[in-house]
């Protein structure tokens, strides 16, 4: 005799409260690595993102080479603090770096940090109500992973592919304020 098993349904998940929760994290900083591929290119490079409701600081770091780099946002409003040894760069090789930052999603990215998009399309969703995958604009987005943070469930491995390039991060430490 074979029995067939099925999970249980899960009866108290909402949605909409999931999506507030994770809406109303206005306040936290998330550290990790990240792995970028394109155009005869690649980077391993250091990420940590601060965000303070509207206003954002992304710092990127790595290799020699790469430098360090710093972009502030805040409403309609953002400021790039170029590494040490930048000066001392080919202007295209500037330019290159600059351009490399600037095409980043970084609206996009702040709510895909916490597993969250706006105006996507093709989402899929697992049994705990967590984003698995979707589309923005010609961007792709897969989460690898999540990890418990307080009260919340947030990503801790994903990968992205658009714009000629593709990549994977790895969010290592969260600290969100309540």
């Amino acid at each position: 005799l074979v029995a067939c098993t099925t999970s249980p349904a899960i009866t108290d998940y909402d949605p909409a409260s999931h999506a507030a929760a994770l809406k109303s994290l206005s306040h936290w900083q998330v550290q990790g690595r990240a792995a970028i591929h394109g155009q005869n290119r690649s980077d391993n490079i250091g990420i940590v993102w601060t965000q303070n409701d509207l206003s954002s600081e992304l710092v990127l770091s790595g290799p020699i080479g790469w430098g360090r780099y710093q972009l502030r946002t805040d409403t309609g409003f953002s400021e790039l603090e170029l590494g040490d040894g930048f000066e001392d760069m080919e202007p295209a090789q500037q330019q290159q770096i600059k351009q490399r930052i600037y095409a980043l999603p970084l609206q996009e990215l702040a709510l895909w940090l916490k597993g969250m998009c706006e105006l996507c399309e093709n989402l899929q969703h697992d049994t705990q109500g967590r984003l698995l995958q979707f589309n923005q604009g010609s961007w792709q987005v897969n989460y690898l992973e999540y990890q418990q943070v307080g009260t919340q469930q947030l990503p801790r491995k994903l990968s992205f592919s658009g714009n000629d390039s593709h990549g994977k991060l790895v969010l290592k430490k969260w600290q969100i304020e309540d």
